[in-house]
């Protein structure tokens, strides 16, 4: 093999070497992760209650919200009946690739009521909605203890 081909081979590719490299060293992480595809979407997640939970009026239900993102979750929000109602922020500034917010919520308006929960990420992005469907019924008059004569 001729002396001068080789050395051109290895000059191609050490260029292409120095080329991939510079690439690598020039983006930042999030470029990296949404190149090889091990990025995760975004997304806020009702774990509790779940749809059709029935709840007496006034009475206190319990929300939990889930939402990891590769990029960092910061803040969730809860909103009911298209209403926002309370909004938690990461304590972590940097966010956290899963957060997990929870939230009391009650209503003194019997009938059915939609909850959502949304998620934002550290690059301003928003998850899609999540939502459950709950029941409050109407409370339950309470009796008062009967007296007995003295």
């Amino acid at each position: 093999m001729n002396r001068k081909m080789v050395n051109t081979d290895r000059v191609v590719l050490y260029s292409v070497i120095a080329v991939l490299v510079f690439f690598v060293l020039a983006c930042d992480s999030e470029t990296l992760v949404g190149l090889v595809g091990n990025s995760k979407p975004l997304t806020a997640t009702i774990t509790e209650p779940m749809t059709g939970a029935q709840v007496e009026a006034n009475e206190p239900l319990a929300l939990v919200v889930s939402a990891p993102d590769s990029k960092g979750v910061n803040r969730i929000e809860f909103w009911a009946d298209g209403t926002l109602y309370s909004s938690q922020n990461n304590p972590l500034p940097e966010g956290s690739t899963a957060f997990v917010a929870k939230e009391s919520w009650s209503s003194d308006v019997a009938g059915q009521h939609i909850l959502l929960a949304r998620a934002y990420n550290t690059k301003g992005q928003v998850s899609p909605d999540d939502t459950v469907t709950i029941i409050v019924r109407e409370a339950q008059p309470t009796q008062a203890p009967m007296s007995t004569p003295t």
